[in-house]
């Protein structure tokens, strides 16, 4: 889930940046099925809830990715505040200066069996 629009993305080098990134993703990982939910920029303020959705184990800790990356060194820590729990595991990635985006990775099946049948409208 992103807000990353098209109509929002024009003239917007952060965003602009994050749609080519996940484009080039995408194309390096053709295995991989990557469903995007993108909202305007309000809907997904209203939506994010990743610290809920990690206290009920419906998003992937993504600690040891961030960690693991070859870019951990260069990461601005302050921006993963948001996205953290209490004990410092990380469940989005910000994507734009000033963390102001978020990805968010979830089990499908797991949202199955917590009684979602699709993404939460809110």
């Amino acid at each position: 889930m992103h807000y990353s629009t098209s109509e929002e993305s024009e003239g917007n080098g952060g965003s602009d940046g994050f749609r080519t990134m996940l484009a080039e993703w995408k194309e390096a990982n053709p295995n991989v099925n990557l469903s995007e939910n993108v909202l305007a920029n309000d809907e997904y303020k209203t939506q994010m809830n990743t610290k809920a959705w990690a206290e009920q184990g419906l998003v992937m800790d993504l600690t040891d990715v961030v960690n693991n990356s070859p870019y951990a060194a260069d990461y601005k820590q302050d921006y993963f505040t948001p996205f953290k729990d209490g004990d410092g595991k990380i469940y989005g990635l910000p994507v734009l200066t000033g963390g102001t985006c978020t990805v968010v990775v979830y089990d499908k099946q797991m949202w199955k069996d917590a009684g979602y049948d699709s993404f939460p409208a809110t």
